[in-house]
């Protein structure tokens, strides 16, 4: 497990590189879009309950990423700031486009989600040394959680297989996951997966100079 004081010292590192700012879904704004989800839900739309939506998901708007109220251990949430972190980066790389398009386009929004899912998994891999038997558990939100139909999820899926495939020989992707990896290699290796860290090590040492 994450020592609690690499977690934070990760927290600050991905906050200052991708100019992040945190909050946490609590109060009468968040209750409020709880029923939305909730009316949505009663509808038809793919989307989670509003309990699951607040407990469970953290949502990035622009550069601020609202976290779950859920109790999540150091090593779910540097994961889970990897995951969220990725999506900042792409909306600092295209900050009106990339709203709108994940708004508006599916497709569009699972190649995004893809994106975010493998750099969260790079991190669990380094601390577990394995991915999930199927690619479709390191994203299985996808089905019910985004709105996207067995098309995009099924794009999301192959893109994922891809990004599994680079991961399990130890080359991480570039962003988010990069800056966690480093920081954990430096302050607690004997944290990490051996077989993992020895991969990146070999095939990927870029990737822990990213902080």
């Amino acid at each position: 497990m994450i020592p609690h004081e690499t977690a934070k010292r990760i927290e600050r590192a991905l906050c200052g590189r991708y100019g992040v700012l945190l909050t946490h879904k609590t109060g009468a704004l968040w209750a409020a879009v709880s029923a939305i989800f909730d009316v949505a839900k009663a509808f038809g739309a793919g989307v989670p309950s509003g309990s699951s939506f607040v407990h469970d998901f953290a949502t990035t708007l622009g550069v601020v990423v609202c976290l779950p109220d859920a109790q999540l251990s150091d090593d779910q949430m540097t994961a889970l700031l990897v995951h969220e972190c990725t999506h900042a980066s792409q909306f600092v790389r295209e900050p009106g486009k990339m709203a709108v398009q994940y708004l508006q386009h599916r497709e569009r929004r699972a190649v995004l989600e893809a994106e975010a899912y493998a750099q969260g998994a790079a991190i669990l891999w380094l601390l577990e040394g394995r991915l999930p038997a199927r690619v479709e558990d390191m994203a299985s939100a996808l089905q019910w959680g985004y709105a996207l139909t067995a098309e995009d999820c099924a794009l999301a899926w192959g893109l994922l297989e891809q990004y599994a495939t680079s991961i399990a020989a130890g080359v991480l992707p570039e962003g988010p996951c990069r800056v966690a990896a480093s920081i954990m290699a430096r302050e607690c290796p004997e944290v990490l997966n051996a077989d993992a860290l020895a991969l990146v090590r070999l095939n990927c040492p870029e990737a822990l100079e990213a902080a």
